[in-house]
């Protein structure tokens, strides 16, 4: 947990969730230590705004351009091959033989240090969202064997409007409709939900609830998006 725990999103990934499922959560020592205290404590659950994920990527590759030349070359040599492949591997889709062995040696040569560096190496799950992320980061991630899926949510419906299920995890789409949400989209393109967990009202400002949220529940998201016939929000 080092975001703001005011938030809605800190609030319930790091401390609703602990209550419900019994894990720990940790915290940086402080905020100029937070990349440093996540290799250290190597979490097995994380959490992270797009901007955090974009850092990480950012500081690797600054990182190999300071690299050797065989280093370098070692490194987009197995990269290449995971963007092609690691995703794959990690939804458990068909790959060949020839490219499941190159991948293992990727992982013993490259993935599994750079997670390592990272603090990812226990990593099982993470999770993005307060804004869109780039498709090249999220598949950065991905294609090292790193489970990271995006979620769409706000803070009126509290948190939860779309997630992305297990083996349906694309780079351009934010998921399906979380359970007991609804989804409809304007004539204009616009995305309304509602769901039990929706916001009753905007503290003192009734003018602001009627225009964000309907007599009958419907919440205006102000973003626009396309829902695919597969049921998942584009």
């Amino acid at each position: 947990a080092y975001l703001p725990m005011a938030w809605v999103g800190d609030n319930v990934f790091s401390i609703g969730q602990a209550y419900v499922l019994g894990f720990c959560v940790n915290c940086p020592e402080n905020r100029d230590t937070v990349l440093n205290d996540l290799k250290e404590i190597g979490p097995t659950y994380y959490f992270a705004p797009p901007a955090i994920f974009e850092s990480l990527l950012t500081r690797v590759m600054i990182r190999m351009e300071d690299a050797g030349w065989m280093k370098r070359k070692m490194f987009n040599y197995f990269m290449e091959h995971s963007r092609r492949v690691g995703t794959d591997i990690l939804d458990r889709k068909p790959v060949s033989f020839i490219d499941r062995m190159i991948y293992a040696l990727g992982s013993l040569m490259v993935y599994e240090p750079l997670k390592n560096n990272l603090g990812f190496t226990r990593l099982k799950l993470a999770y993005t969202a307060g804004e869109a992320i780039g498709p090249e980061i999220f598949t950065f991630f991905r294609s090292l064997g790193i489970n990271i899926k995006q979620l769409y949510g706000q803070t009126e419906a509290t948190v939860f409007i779309c997630v992305q299920p297990d083996g349906e995890v694309m780079a351009d789409t934010v998921g399906k409709m979380a359970p007991g949400v609804e989804l409809k989209i304007a004539d204009d393109g616009e995305v309304f939900y509602r769901s039990p967990g929706v916001f009753q009202e905007y503290f003192n400002n009734p003018e602001a609830t009627s225009k964000t949220k309907s007599e009958d529940g419907w919440v205006a998201t102000g973003d626009a998006g396309i829902l695919q016939d597969n049921g998942h929000l584009m």
